[in-house]
């Protein structure tokens, strides 16, 4: 499966990302993104459960003012779009150490009827080439909490993403009790 980058020099610290596979569109989300539909997914129980966090109670306006803090140096919000249906279907959003050329990924899908699509195994090899060759980094983790076993199913066989490890009752759930995390990772070769 080939992804496109679709910058053809290093990008720039801060400019916006706009990259392509062969089923979606992967780009950096402006504030005419953020409608309804974005709310609702960050207000819905399950996608909160997949993500381990408690209702955010985002408005409209605490949504736009949270999607523009990412700077798209240190932290980077991205619009997952089906290239068929013309629509936002999820978000990635990725955390960056660039003393140690890390990132780390946390994604959700929004739209319930791409479930079980492999969408993460085509947008996964996306990120890694973009983020690899342009934003020089040199290791991509994802952190998926024990019980976000759709999350889980996207990494297991991943050729780009590998098991790396199991932290034991790292975090704590919404509920309160403890879970573990798995962390999958892909490193520039």
């Amino acid at each position: 499966m080939a992804s496109t980058v679709l910058s053809h020099n290093k990008a720039p610290e801060g400019a916006p990302i706009a990259v392509e596979s062969e089923h979606y569109w992967l780009r950096s989300l402006a504030i005419h993104d953020v409608g309804q539909k974005l709310l609702g997914w960050l207000n819905d129980d399950e996608m909160l459960t997949g993500l381990n966090i408690q209702n955010l109670n985002f408005t409209l306006d605490s949504l736009r003012k949270f999607v523009s803090s990412f700077d798209n140096k240190n932290n980077y919000i991205l619009g997952i779009f089906d290239k068929a249906e013309e629509t936002m279907i999820g978000f990635v959003t990725l955390d960056v150490d660039k003393a140690n050329r890390i990132g780390r990924l946390t994604a959700g899908l929004g739209n319930k009827s791409f479930w079980g699509r492999d969408v993460f195994y085509e947008i996964g090899l996306l990120i890694r080439d973009y983020f690899f060759s342009e934003r020089n980094i040199e290791k991509l983790s994802a952190h998926v909490v024990e019980h976000n076993r759709r999350m889980i199913f996207n990494f297991i066989g991943s050729p780009d993403y590998q098991f790396e490890l199991c932290l034991q009752k790292e975090c704590l759930t919404p509920d309160g009790s403890r879970a573990d995390v798995l962390v999958f990772s892909a490193i520039k070769e």
